[in-house]
C-alpha cells in the first residue's frame, strides 16, 4: 500500500533553505533538487522500509528512518512511517553536524 507523504514544517523549511543555497550557484540545479526530493519521497511512500533506521539514544526516535535524495546523495531525508502516511521530518545535508541537531527537531 502506497502511503501518503506528509512534510513537517521543519522539512519544509529545510527544503526552502536548501533550494536557496543550491540556487545561488545554479537555479537549474535547485529545481532538479526539488524534483529529486519529490521522487525520493515517492519512492519512500512506495517502499517505506527502503531507508535504514536512524540510530539515536532517544527512545522516542527509534522509529525514525533515513534515506538519501536521489541524485543528491549528500542530502538525507529523515522520516517516520505511520499506518497511512510517511511523515518527512527533515531534509538535511549530510555535512551538517546532525548529532548537534536537537532530537526535538525530529519530533
Amino acid at each position: 500500500m502506497k502511503r501518503r507523504v506528509a512534510l513537517r514544517q521543519a522539512a519544509r523549511e529545510d527544503l526552502i533553505e536548501s533550494y536557496l543555497f543550491i540556487g545561488r550557484d545554479s537555479p537549474d540545479a535547485a529545481e532538479r533538487f526539488l524534483q529529486a526530493v519529490e521522487e525520493s519521497c515517492d519512492a519512500i511512500a512506495d517502499m517505506p522500509e527502503i531507508g535504514h533506521r536512524w540510530e539515536s539514544e532517544d527512545q522516542r526516535l527509534q522509529d525514525v528512518r533515513v534515506w538519501h535524495v536521489k541524485g543528491f546523495e549528500n542530502w538525507l531525508i529523515f522520516y517516520r512511517v505511520t499506518e497511512h502516511d510517511v511523515d518527512i521530518l527533515r531534509v538535511i545535508h549530510g555535512a551538517r553536524d546532525i548529532a548537534a541537531i536537537s532530537d526535538d527537531e525530529f519530533e
